[in-house]
């Protein structure tokens, strides 16, 4: 899948609408365009045409360059920092849902969870893979899949 700052638009992974315009401009119409509501964007037109720049960029974790293909992690996985682990939602039985750092879990999505006094938990058990293999790797963290 995509990252957390980034949204799925035709096939590939950008930057949220919302996180480059601040909210302005939260829906994306094409990969150079941001608009303030659902197509047809209306008023003055704000187009960047620029590849891999512009509004056409990937998240943070890809490093703000070109927009990227999904990443394929297995379905009990979520993708983070470029690997695929085991779903905090999943370890945590819903408790800790979202992923904040590899071997942290956190009730929000917050970026700055990991500073609110118990709202993540920290511990190796979470820098896990889908543990449903039969070696020992299958419990690793991995590459997205090809």
């Amino acid at each position: 899948g995509c990252n957390e700052d980034e949204e799925l638009f035709e096939g590939l992974c950008y930057k949220r609408c919302a996180i480059l315009t601040k909210s302005r401009k939260p829906v994306r119409a094409s990969a150079f365009q941001c608009c303030s509501h659902e197509q047809p964007c209306e008023g003055q037109l704000d187009i960047e045409p620029r590849l891999c720049g512009g509004y056409a960029v990937g998240g943070s974790a890809s490093g703000n360059g070109c927009a990227r293909e999904p990443a394929r992690c297995l379905q009990a996985e979520e993708f983070s920092a470029g690997l695929c682990y085991m779903r905090c939602s999943l370890l945590t039985y819903g408790m800790l849902p979202h992923r904040s750092t590899p071997d942290a879990c956190c009730k929000s999505n917050s970026p700055l969870a990991m500073l609110e006094l118990g709202s993540c938990d920290t511990d190796g058990k979470y820098d896990v893979g889908d543990k449903r293999g039969n070696s020992a790797a299958s419990s690793l963290p991995h590459e997205p899949l090809e």
